[in-house]
């Protein structure tokens, strides 16, 4: 159906009205112009309020999120006890916690996995349950703290839930998303659920048949090495039995290797594979080469890390995110766009900026910036509409729209 929305605060554009039809954005103009062109169609007036691109939510698992909403949250030991004494006949008691909780605070006779924005916390049960090899990485034994890719030989412990209950968490986690701005979703279930890839393609497949979850989604896969990449890519894995689906490979670096992260770089833009890589410190050093001085890996390479966070959210100064290939990692468990771009404000880094790095940066680095991630005529019709023209803690989100449908709209 033609849809007309008018008087409105466009983003990175000069005009104040829209005109969607069959998905796309179709003719920006005046109010006037809008109005005079738009008749028979549905008219939304949007009184004044900010409209922006969809928003990308990059490095995500909606399993983990959906999770993150089913499970409680613990504070403290005591309400750790709690919880246990409702599910008495759980082998495993799993929580997600505050970060301060530490081993001592979750020590008892049956295994407990805590997860935490900066990994598990493991009790010595669970830590045997785990079977972890001495000396596996990122794990310290001592504190009973797990760090990725360790954390996979946790979750593979757990019980394995079934493909209904999986689609309905992640029908829930995309709803969520959409509810807070997002309307790409780019998530690593296809790495982290069980090692089973072909089982996470077909739920995914058969969710995103004929538009049903409504937001846009891309597989990502992490590797630990450059080896692992190589090996994936041996294997045929972006060419055949459906792995094709992987449109973002992530590199996670144990040292801080420039050698590595140039010929992951590489290999992505050889294979038309955006690449992610996770770190660091002398990445815009990194930038400066593969991007501004004419490198072929112009498309390839973007950091998803921090120098330090805020309330959970991944914030780097604005040098970084001025990066035409510089997104933002939302926070790990619930990701919100609008608090994102407040945490940004926050430190420093201006509105436009962190809009871009959250929107038309994400579409050049999966190579998609000539139809979306942007409010142009022929585009997909995928924006977000926020109460204020300067964003702020008051406002909300009171319309997001992906390729012309209405994922999410306030009460």
């Amino acid at each position: 159906m033609r849809k007309a929305y008018v008087n409105g605060v466009l983003f990175d554009a000069k005009a104040t009205a829209f005109i969607v039809d069959d998905g796309k954005f179709v003719l920006f103009g005046s109010d006037e112009e809008i109005l005079r062109l738009a008749l028979p169609s549905e008219v939304t007036d949007l009184k004044g309020a900010f409209v922006t691109p969809g928003m990308y939510a990059m490095d995500v698992s909606l399993l983990e999120i959906a999770e993150s909403m089913e499970l409680p949250w613990v504070n403290d030991r005591d309400s750790l006890l709690r919880y246990g004494e409702k599910y008495p006949s759980e082998k495993i008691l799993v929580a997600y916690g505050d970060d301060k909780l530490e081993r001592k605070d979750v020590e008892m006779e049956r295994p407990v996995v805590l997860k935490q924005k900066d990994g598990y916390t493991l009790n010595c049960a669970a830590m045997d349950l785990a079977q972890f090899e001495d000396g596996a990485f990122g794990v310290d034994f001592a504190k009973g703290k797990v760090k990725w890719p360790s954390t996979i030989l946790v979750d593979e412990e757990l019980p394995a839930p079934r493909n209904d209950h999986l689609e309905k968490n992640i029908e829930a986690a995309a709803k969520y998303l959409g509810a807070s701005g997002y309307t790409h979703v780019a998530t690593d279930d296809f790495n982290v659920i069980f090692h089973d890839r072909k089982r996470v393609i077909d739920l995914y497949d058969k969710m995103t048949s004929g538009k049903w979850m409504g937001l846009r989604i891309k597989m990502l896969c992490s590797f630990e090495k450059i080896d692992d990449f190589v090996a994936f890519l041996d294997e045929g894995r972006l060419f055949g039995d459906g792995d094709e689906r992987l449109r973002i490979a992530h590199l996670r670096l144990r040292e801080k290797d420039a050698e590595e992260r140039r010929l992951f770089a590489l290999l992505g833009a050889k294979f038309n594979t955006p690449t992610l890589i996770d770190d660091g410190e002398d990445i815009h050093d990194l930038y400066k080469e593969c991007v501004y001085e004419g490198n072929p890996l112009g498309h390839g390479i973007v950091s998803n890390n921090a120098s330090y966070m805020d309330k959970g959210y991944y914030i780097v100064s604005e040098t970084v995110y001025d990066n035409p290939l510089c997104v933002v990692r939302p926070e790990r468990f619930r990701p919100n766009a609008l608090a994102q771009i407040i945490a940004l404000k926050r430190q420093g880094v201006s509105q436009s900026v962190a809009i871009r790095a959250m929107s038309q940066n994400p579409a050049r680095m999966l190579l998609e910036a000539d139809s979306v991630g942007f409010l142009k005529q022929g585009f997909e019709a995928d924006f977000c509409v926020f109460s204020d023209t300067e964003i702020n803690e008051e406002t909300i989100v009171q319309l997001v729209v992906c390729e012309g449908k209405t994922v999410y709209q306030a009460k």
